[in-house]
């Protein structure tokens, strides 16, 4: 069903007036017309279609009935055909059994009659019209009072027009109509203690929120929390066997297809040099869970990073963030940091991991996985990694710092503009480093309001071509924030021989001892260049956050 563009049942009496209004007008005027001018007027173009009705055939499929079993169309679902496909069926009609599936139409027989609407004519007589607004008032004042008298739980997605696209995806972390076709796909059958749609929702919501079963006993109005955990229980079996397996693992997609479809044509050209292999991404993420009454468990799942019990999966993407496959959870402790579980996911060829991979093919990683890297490497793959910054070194080259960002940059709209810029240094990195430069004496402090009132304004847009990115925009704000002094003014220095160069001695966030100094060149369209102390502050793809701050407060803010 189209969600999108459909009324709420508030609207629909309206439309029901409007309609009526529409077909009293023009009946009123055909009774002022001759008789025998009114077969050669035209009849109204109406955005309903009426489903032919037939005792015989099926008006879905088409298909003669010939002695085989038959059911009358619910009124429930004619009234969601209406609402959502502007598709009238009409009282009585009848359909084959093996179209409606969990209370409503399944999402093969609402393609065949959107087929059939593309293909007939739209042409309703004032009868037909005038017909459908009585009947709509009636089902809808017959499907009010039901509605009324029958308790409702505070949660329940029974009803589809109950909770608006941002409720849906706020509840669950779907839309509409992702949600529909979610519920259409298990197979799971309706009790009369929950729906399929309830027993969907109620899971996620779990997910989504991280509810407790006696909360969400009170949302669903199940009983107790036990009903509770039998209704996820059988939603998270139906889920595992109707949809999980078909659209996560190695198993639901080939190799081709990933290099085919879902590798960006960016990390052909920056990885492959021109081959056809697989490029996978490896992370763990974490996902928090209560704390155990079992002591042992309770210490493996304890996370001193976060501070709190959590488990890890291991996700496994392609390029264009297409996700391959999660495995695991596996638990947090030193046993398993993402450099052990990576050993464990190859040396146990999970998921035949090894069957599905080839030699040549490319691994992305971030440092966490720097302890794995020789078993990976003797399976004949290729590893790519941001590199570490030596000790005696304080800061990347250029070089450096463009090749550490290309392993993590996501952006379609900018691919040329980053190969452009690869190779390309930092002109203000000589500069930086220079101690007469620093000095204050060809420097004047003052309020960046007053400092450069010429400084192009920005849209976020253009800011993260700039970043290459909305983290270092983020971060921006909070830099910006920490900068300004007790007297509310953001001090940058301008240099006396050239106005459009700016510096400013930025925080850091790590360390209190630490502060950087931050280069920004502008004219009256754009920034022209930057340059920042920080360990990736040489970089010409993108920029670091401290930069980041000044273009935002000066450019947006």
């Amino acid at each position: 069903m189209d969600f999108e563009s459909a009324p709420s049942v508030n609207n629909l009496n309206s439309i029901v007036t409007t309609i009526q209004k529409h077909t009293s007008n023009m009946s009123t005027q055909t009774d002022q017309i001759p008789s025998n001018t009114v077969s050669s007027i035209s009849q109204p173009n109406s955005p309903i279609y009426f489903l032919p009705k037939s005792r015989s055939i099926s008006p879905i499929c088409h298909q003669n009935y010939d002695g085989k079993s038959y059911m009358t169309i619910p009124d429930q679902i004619r009234i969601q055909t209406f609402i959502f496909n502007t598709i009238y069926i009409r009282e009585k009609s009848t359909c084959c059994p093996k179209h409606v599936e969990n209370g409503q139409l399944k999402r093969s027989a609402i393609d065949n009659l959107k087929e059939d609407v593309s293909k007939s004519s739209k042409d309703a007589s004032i009868q037909n019209l005038y017909g459908l607004c009585q009947e709509m008032q009636i089902e809808l004042r017959r499907y009010h009072e039901m509605m009324s008298n029958s308790p409702r739980p505070p949660l329940d997605f029974n009803s589809p027009f109950r909770y608006t696209d941002d409720d849906y995806f706020c509840l669950t972390g779907l839309n509409k109509y992702q949600f529909e076709i979610l519920t259409s796909i298990i197979q799971l059958r309706n009790s009369e203690n929950r729906t399929i749609s309830n027993a969907i929702g109620c899971l996620l919501t779990k997910l989504r929120l991280g509810m407790s079963n006696r909360v969400l006993a009170t949302f669903f109005s199940f009983s107790s929390k036990r009903e509770v955990g039998h209704v996820i229980e059988s939603a998270k079996a139906a889920l595992l066997r109707d949809f999980v397996h078909k659209n996560l693992g190695f198993q639901h997609i080939s190799r081709e297809d990933i290099i085919q479809n879902h590798t960006r044509s960016l990390a052909k050209k920056l990885l492959l040099s021109g081959r056809d292999d697989a490029i996978l991404i490896l992370d763990a993420t974490y996902i928090f869970c209560q704390k155990s009454s079992n002591n042992v468990l309770q210490r493996r799942l304890f996370s001193m990073h976060k501070g709190r019990p959590l488990v890890k999966p291991m996700i496994i993407v392609a390029t264009d963030g297409y996700i391959v496959s999660c495995i695991g959870p596996y638990m947090v402790d030193f046993y398993n940091n993402d450099a052990s579980i990576t050993r464990h996911i190859l040396l146990n060829n999970e998921e035949k991991i090894l069957d599905w991979l080839c030699q040549n093919d490319c691994m992305i990683f971030d440092r966490g996985f720097r302890d794995a890297l020789d078993l990976i490497k003797s399976f004949g793959y290729q590893v790519f990694m941001p590199s570490f910054l030596p000790r005696v070194q304080r800061q990347y080259t250029s070089l450096e710092a463009n090749n550490n960002l290309l392993i993590t940059v996501l952006r379609w709209v900018i691919e040329a503009k980053i190969l452009s810029l690869v190779d390309t240094t930092n002109k203000f990195e000589k500069l930086l480093s220079d101690k007469e430069f620093k000095k204050i004496k060809n420097r004047t402090k003052i309020d960046a309001r007053d400092a450069a009132p010429d400084f192009p304004a920005l849209s976020e847009i253009e800011l993260q071509d700039i970043t290459i990115g909305v983290f270092q925009i983020k971060q921006a704000k909070s830099y910006s924030t920490e900068h300004i002094n007790e007297d509310g003014q953001y001090e940058i220095l301008v240099s006396t021989d050239n106005s459009n160069l700016l510096r400013a001695n930025i925080q850091s966030k790590h360390s209190n001892r630490k502060n950087y100094n931050v280069i920004v060149e502008y004219n009256r369209k754009t920034v022209t260049g930057y340059c920042c102390e920080c360990p990736n502050g040489n970089r010409t793809v993108g920029c670091c956050s401290h930069v980041a701050s000044i273009m935002w407060y000066l450019g947006i803010a």
